[in-house]
């Protein structure tokens, strides 16, 4: 589900980064829109999973396939009045 789908009539996306530690992390927290059903974010990241009516479902298992190929974790939560967060973090590999 693109920005796009999740919030369909507009609202807002806040996008952070930072660092700690050498780690560098990156949360995109839309607080309008869609949360995600508890049985939906169990496979929200299958291939071929899809709560739309067209699209192959790759989208966010994508996403995580590259970031794990980057030494990196995506982690997903979703609150009725809170908002959906997505976090990404990425582990500083010594030279």
């Amino acid at each position: 589900m693109s920005t796009r789908d999740a919030i369909p009539n507009g609202g807002q996306l806040t996008v952070t980064n930072g660092s700690s530690h050498g780690n560098v992390t990156a949360t995109l927290l839309a607080t309008t829109g869609c949360e995600i059903p508890k049985d939906q974010l169990d496979h929200l990241f299958e291939p071929f999973f899809t709560t739309k009516p067209t699209g192959p479902g790759l989208g966010l298992y994508v996403v995580k396939r590259i970031v794990q190929e980057h030494r990196g974790e995506v982690n997903v939560s979703s609150q009725p009045g809170v908002g959906t967060h997505f976090d990404l973090r990425f582990t500083k590999v010594a030279p």
